[in-house]
C-alpha cells in the first residue's frame, strides 16, 4: 500500500519536459554548517550518460564530515551540493548507453570531486552507465 503522502508528492512533482533548472541542497561548509534549496542547470547526458531523477541520497559519515569541514585533506571551503550514493529512476540515455531503459531503477556512486560540482542531493543527476568506473550507475535490479 502506498502511504497518502507519497501519493500526494508524486502528484505534485512537475513534469520533467524540458525542464532546465531543478533543486539542489548546497551547503556551506562550518561549525554548524549552513543549507539552503537552490536551483541548479539541468545537466544533459552525454554519449556514455544516463540521466536519472534521485530518489534516495545516502546521508554517509564522509558527507558530515564535508558538511562540517572535518573532512581530512578536503580543502573546500565554499558552497557545495553534497551526497555520494544515491538511488533513481532513469529519464534519459546517451546514445551508447546499452543495457538500461527510461523508467528504469539504478543506483551509484558520485564521489565529492574537488571542484565541487555537486554531489546527488539535487532532484536529477548525470552519470556514466560503466559500473566499474568510480562515477558510476548501475541496475538496481535484474527482476
Amino acid at each position: 500500500t502506498i502511504p497518502p503522502w507519497s501519493r500526494q508528492m508524486s502528484q505534485r512533482r512537475p513534469s520533467d519536459v524540458g525542464r532546465t533548472e531543478d533543486r539542489g541542497l548546497q551547503v556551506i561548509p562550518g561549525s554548524p554548517p549552513r543549507a539552503s534549496t537552490v536551483q541548479v542547470p539541468r545537466q544533459s547526458p552525454s554519449a556514455e550518460e544516463v540521466l536519472l531523477r534521485v530518489q534516495a541520497a545516502a546521508l554517509t559519515a564522509t558527507d558530515v564530515q564535508l558538511c562540517q569541514g572535518t573532512l581530512p585533506g578536503w580543502g573546500q571551503s565554499g558552497a557545495f551540493v553534497p551526497g555520494i550514493f544515491f538511488t533513481g529512476k532513469v529519464l534519459s540515455l546517451g546514445k551508447f548507453v546499452h543495457g538500461l531503459r527510461v523508467g528504469e531503477l539504478v543506483l551509484g556512486l558520485r564521489p565529492p570531486e574537488a571542484d565541487c560540482s555537486g554531489g546527488c542531493y539535487c532532484e536529477t543527476l548525470c552519470r556514466d552507465q560503466v559500473s566499474t568506473n568510480n562515477n558510476s550507475c548501475t541496475r538496481a535490479s535484474d527482476d
